[in-house]
């Protein structure tokens, strides 16, 4: 049998040797490339650092899904529901942001943000990886997000960022003034990988394909009215990455639908959230 080709160009790479992929963001940009499996981006040490220090946050620091997922700090996709455009609201909430990854490197003893950020300056061309500043120049936004996934519970539904653009519209109306959101990519690192299931899936499907996700999550819709299910026995292709510890994934993750599978036996722990281009394009930015 001669073996199908993937559907997408994943390059896999140890973080030490990305000297050939310099321009990697733009190749994600450009669509000659799809995403990359970066390699031992942290150490067992660190990992084990970070689990520790995340077990001991209390339940009051976090926000509890009802796909089975734990987040912290809590995501923008929940604040955007609450502040009700509040100015006040969204400032407090920009202003902890600043403050939890100020106090991230003590508490959790690990420089999570300068370690990525510093991982993707390697492939950035150039740019300056940074954190964007909040609304009206108050904090800043979460650089990532720590997500808890449970055991037969917790899943990411089929999405792709630029779904998100109008279902959370007070973070992507600002983001949108500062950055370019339009096929936005994802990023997260494995700190704690499931037993069995917790794969990201990448689908067949691209936003330009299909803009709407119907009712159940696992069909999505064309501007023409087609229909592709992503469970029935006509299912679209696919293709799963499964990272281990210490592994970062960076990908297309806007024009890309894709989710993370129901997690089995054990939980599946990672941090990431999003990555853009500035609007003059000298800066890449990391987001949550």
């Amino acid at each position: 049998m001669v073996p199908t080709e993937p559907l997408y160009r994943i390059a896999d790479v140890d973080a030490s040797d990305l000297s050939a992929y310099a321009d990697g963001i733009d190749r994600l940009q450009n669509e000659t490339l799809d995403g990359f499996i970066i390699r031992n981006v942290l150490n067992r040490e660190q990992l084990d650092k970070i689990i520790e220090a995340h077990d001991k946050l209390g339940p009051e620091t976090k926000y509890v899904s009802d796909t089975g997922m734990v987040f912290f700090p809590v995501p923008f996709s929940k604040v955007d529901q609450t502040v009700e455009g509040s100015a006040q609201e969204l400032e407090k909430y920009f202003l902890n942001y600043e403050e939890i990854w100020k106090n991230f490197p003590t508490q959790f003893g690990v420089d999570y943000e300068g370690i990525v950020q510093g991982v993707l300056t390697k492939i950035a061309g150039g740019r300056k990886v940074e954190t964007p500043i909040g609304i009206n120049n108050v904090g800043k936004y979460s650089t990532a997000g720590l997500k808890h996934l449970i055991p037969d519970e917790g899943l990411f539904k089929a999405h792709c960022g630029n779904l998100f653009h109008k279902e959370f519209p007070t973070f992507y109306t600002h983001m949108n003034q500062i950055s370019t959101v339009e096929n936005q990519m994802s990023y997260f690192v494995m700190i704690e990988p499931s037993k069995a299931g917790g794969e990201l899936t990448l689908y067949d499907v691209l936003w330009t394909d299909a803009e709407i996700r119907m009712k159940g999550d696992v069909v999505l819709k064309g501007k023409n009215g087609e229909l592709y299910d992503l469970e029935g026995p006509k299912k679209v292709r696919q293709q799963m990455l499964a990272p281990g510890p210490g592994d970062m994934i960076v990908f297309s993750g806007g024009r890309i639908w894709h989710r993370v599978e129901m997690v089995r036996h054990t939980r599946r722990l990672t941090c990431g959230g999003f990555v853009s281009l500035s609007k003059d394009d000298t800066k890449l930015y990391t987001w949550s």
